[in-house]
Order: structure tokens, then sequence, then C-alpha cells
């Protein structure tokens, strides 16, 4: 992890040791979780001698992040210097892109560090505050690379744009490109293989630079509503299981689940026992046993359970729609629902991007995963062995292709639902986990309208739907 870099950064062996051992701290429990006096305990490191390099928690925090933030941009210096000397602003950011997403697969325990260093604590930021001077570096140094080459290529291209304009075509390739990059080092499509993994990014960037390019130029699709959320969104759960009510069984069996996702965010999916949940809801394992009788059947019905609620936040934006919409519509919607899922319950869906496990690739285009046409039964429906949420979502995309008599094949399809999700999914994880944690809803939905109408404009003129 982050070796080359950081040797470069002092000749003391145990400094690198200990900036090592610290990344995976911050990877697995976060920037508060680090301690320097457990750190060098870890490594074999006298307290003393640490002391040597790092006076507090804090330097040791800092040299960590200078360091993973370092080891990135090496790797897009690299790629940057692969580049023919005539290349544009546009090659300057596919270049980028590949490179965050080459960094994080291949040391997924950095990337997970990285994410974890550029989370803010801070409260209510707005898009100005991003904007403003200072505030993109203050923020993240491959987001003030991607504002910069998003605005060179806007120029190129001759487009224009002001600060907040070029904010959110940068906000939106990073949720793009942090989606895809997350779900393929710690997501669903890490079970992938590495060639499929690199394919996929591939194809989906394709998508996404098919509705980018003419945008930059200034050109516009007409747009498909919805362009917000619709109703308040929720105040984010944050109750710890304990505190749970436990009058009913039910009411039991929630707060076990919520023992569950603790325990599965603290020591992963593979450290899942019951006992542990229990504990954490305050019951017994008794109790807990009578209720799901297994580790294995708390895994499953873990994964069942929030999967439904990701589900039900989406199909609330989708029924919202009028009657007779084009599939356009339905899709706009998810991303608004898959969002509002991740702020209302950010443990709640981290959990399940770590848990999921089924199928994301279509073995037919004709599969069993169509949507019902009466709504009120949608809920109803398990779409198949790819869960609600994802089966919902990959049903809209099967419509939309219809609607346009676009190509009937798998990779299709299965290229363009991954294109819609990632920028949903990126900025879902960006929000609750990664640099724009704190910032205001609204911002983040600003966000999000953004880059749909880039994706979906991507999605249409890639299947021929659009003059």
């Amino acid at each position: 992890m982050i070796t080359s870099v950081g040797a470069e950064k002092g000749s003391q062996p145990s400094r690198q040791l200990l900036i090592e051992q610290a990344g995976r701290v911050i990877a697995k429990a976060g920037i508060d979780a680090v301690r320097l006096r457990d750190v060098a305990d870890q490594v074999d490191v006298p307290f003393a001698e640490a002391q040597e390099y790092f006076a507090s928690d804090a330097e040791l925090v800092e040299a960590t992040t200078e360091t993973l933030n370092a080891a990135l941009l090496s790797v897009v210096d690299m790629h940057f210097k692969r580049l023919p000397e005539n290349a544009t602003a546009v090659d300057r950011l596919r270049s980028a892109s590949m490179s965050y997403f080459s960094f994080a697969v291949e040391d997924p325990t950095s990337f997970a560090a990285f994410t974890a260093v550029q989370a803010s604590p801070r409260e209510d930021l707005t898009a100005e505050v991003f904007a403003s001077e200072g505030g993109r570096a203050d923020t993240c140094p491959i987001l003030e690379l991607l504002y910069d080459l998003t605005d060179d290529a806007v120029k190129e291209a001759g487009g224009s744009s002001d600060a907040h304009g070029t904010m959110l075509f940068a906000l939106a390739i990073f949720s793009h490109l942090h989606g895809v990059t997350q779900l393929a080092a710690e997501g669903i499509l890490r079970y992938l293989s590495p060639a499929a993994k690199k394919q996929t990014f591939s194809g989906v960037m394709d998508t996404f630079s098919v509705g980018l390019y003419p945008f930059l130029r200034g050109e516009r699709l007409e747009r498909t509503a919805p362009f917000g959320l619709v109703g308040g969104q929720p105040e984010p759960l944050l109750a710890k299981a304990v505190d749970f009510p436990r009058g009913t069984e039910e009411e039991k069996r929630t707060a076990l689940l919520r023992g569950a996702i603790e325990e599965s965010l603290d020591h992963g999916v593979t450290g899942l026992h019951i006992g542990g949940a229990a504990t954490r809801a305050g019951l017994t394992v008794q109790e807990a046993e009578h209720l799901i009788e297994s580790d294995q059947e708390l895994a499953s019905y873990l994964e069942r359970y929030l999967d439904k609620i990701n589900y039900e936040f989406i199909y609330r934006q989708v029924a919202a729609v009028p009657e007779g919409s084009k599939a356009l519509s339905l899709i706009r919607a998810t991303g608004y629902g898959y969002v509002s899922h991740a702020l209302a319950d950010p443990q709640g869906f981290e959990a399940l991007i770590k848990i999921a496990s089924g199928p994301i690739v279509p073995m037919s285009f004709e599969d069993d995963f169509l949507p019902n046409a009466n709504k009120a039964a949608e809920v109803q429906r398990d779409f198949s062995e790819f869960g609600q949420a994802f089966g919902f979502i990959m049903s809209l995309v099967r419509q939309a292709i219809d609607e346009v008599n676009g190509p009937r094949a798998p990779w299709v399809l299965y290229t363009l639902v991954i294109s819609v999700w990632a920028g949903a999914h990126g900025l879902a994880m960006l929000a609750t986990k990664g640099p724009l944690r704190g910032y205001d809803t609204d911002f983040i939905f600003e966000i999000l309208t953004h880059y749909m109408d880039i994706c979906l404009g991507g999605v249409m003129r890639s299947l021929g739907g659009a003059e």
C-alpha cells in the first residue's frame, strides 16, 4: 500500500511503516480511529520513535493524507506523460479518469483511505463555498485537477460557462468516475475479472462522453422531467441499534438488523455474526436466534432488507412521475431516489454496497425483470435474481432501449445500466463518505440534475434516439 511514493518522503523506514499502517486503519475505520500509539504498536515501532516523526495523531493523519494525494497524482502524472504533445483537455480528462480507476482497482485499500481522508467534517457547506478561491484545493486535490481540466475543455470546445457551471461539470464528471471506480474497487463490480472491469469502465465512460462533448459545446437535448427530488429529504438516520424500539417481534428484528449494519461496517461482511449484532441491538443471543437462525441467514436477510429500503426510496420517486411518461423520466427519478436513500441512511446505504452479492450482468436481453404496467404492483415484484433496486433500474433502461428501437443486446443493456447507475452511486458516496460530505442537500441534488442531463443525453445519443 502506497509504498513507492511514501518512501520518497523520507529515508526513515519506520516513518513509512507508520504512514502505511495509518492508511490501513483509515481505510477500515476512518480518520477518527487513528491513534499514534496504537499504530506504532501494530507495526512494532517504539512509541518514543514514532513521536520523533509525528507529534500527534493529527500529524500522522496529515502525513498519510499527503502521501495518498501524492500517490494518486503520481499515477495521473504517469498517464499524462504517455499522451501526445497535441493532447486536448478532453484527452487529459480521459487520462486522469483512467488514472483514478487504475489507482483504485490496483490498490483498493489506498483508495478507501484516500476517499476517507477527503471527507470533510464541516456542515451545511454551499456551492458558493466550493467555488470560492481556494475552496477546490481545500476540498480535494483531484477535484481541483478535474475542475481545471473541465474549464480547459469547455474553452477548447467553444462553449461558455461561469465558475458555477464549470463546477457542476467537474462534479458531474467526478460523480460518474467515482461511482464506477468505487463499484469496481469495493462494490459489486469487484467480483468481475480485471479485464471485465476495464471493459466496463471503458464502456460507461464512452457513454458518458457521448453526452458530455455536446454539453461542453453548449448543445442541449430537450430536458426530461423530473428536475429534482419529489417531497422533502428526510433527516439522516443516525440512531444506534440499541436505541431502536424492541417492544414487538418486528421491532426486535429491525433493531437486530440495525445492529448487523453496525457490525458489518466495523468488522466487514465476513465478520458479521448474530451474537455481535444482538449485543449492539440490546438483545440476547437467544432472542436474536429466535428471529434469525444463523450468521448466514442474517447476512442474506440483511441484504434483502437493505435492498428493499433502497428500492422503496427509488420507487417513491418513480411513482411520482406522471403516467405515460417515457422511460428516461423514470430513469431520472431513480437517481433522485437512490441519492435520497444514501443521504437519509448513510450507514445502511454503505452496508448495502458492502453486502450486495447478486448478479449484475444480464445473460439475455429477455431476462424476466420487465416492469409491471400496474405501478401499484411494482413493490411486490422481486425482479428475479438481480434484486429489487438494480433489477428495477435495469427494467427501465430496457424500456428506454425498446422505445427508440435500440440494439437488443445484453452488453448494451449492461453498459447503459452501469452508466446511469454510476453517477448517482458516485455522488451518493461522495456526499456520505467523500469530499462532498457536509454540503447541503440542495447542492447535492443540483449536481445530480446536471449529471442526469449529461448522462441521459449520452444514453439517447448512443441509442440513436437523439438528433
